[in-house]
C-alpha cells in the first residue's frame, strides 16, 4: 500500500470570494469576451465541491493542509502587479462615492479610475 496521500488545502474563507460573472476577459496581452458563466473558482463551485468529498467521505482520507495567504509572486502567476496594486488600494481605502463603491482601480491619490 502506498504510503502516499493527497494533500487538502480548505479554509471557510473561500466561500467568500465572490468572483460574479464577468463577460470580459483582460490579460497581459489584451481583452475578449467570453459568454456569461460562472467563473471557474466561484464560490458554489468550491463549495459543491467540498460537499462532494465530505459526502463521499474522501476528505477524511486525505492529509490537510493549512491555508495560508498567497505572496505577490504567487498572486502575479495569474494577475497583473497593476491589477494587485489596485485591489490592495480598493481594499485598503473602501473609497465610497455616493451610494455605490467605488470600482476596484483606485489611484495612488485615492480616486476612482474614472475621476480626472
Amino acid at each position: 500500500m502506498s504510503t502516499h496521500r493527497t494533500g487538502f488545502v480548505f479554509d471557510e474563507h473561500y466561500l467568500l470570494h465572490d468572483t460574479g460573472v464577468q463577460t470580459m476577459v483582460t490579460t497581459r496581452s489584451g481583452s475578449f469576451e467570453v459568454a456569461p458563466e460562472p467563473h471557474p473558482s466561484s464560490l458554489y463551485i468550491i463549495q459543491r465541491t467540498k460537499q462532494f468529498l465530505d459526502g463521499a467521505r474522501l476528505t477524511a482520507q486525505m492529509l490537510p493542509i493549512a491555508a495560508r495567504a498567497a505572496t505577490e509572486d504567487e498572486l502575479a502567476v495569474y494577475h497583473t502587479r497593476e491589477y494587485i496594486a489596485g485591489i490592495r488600494a480598493h481594499a485598503a481605502s473602501r473609497f465610497i462615492r455616493g451610494s455605490s463603491v467605488c470600482g476596484w482601480w483606485v489611484d495612488e491619490r485615492g480616486r476612482c479610475g474614472d475621476e480626472g
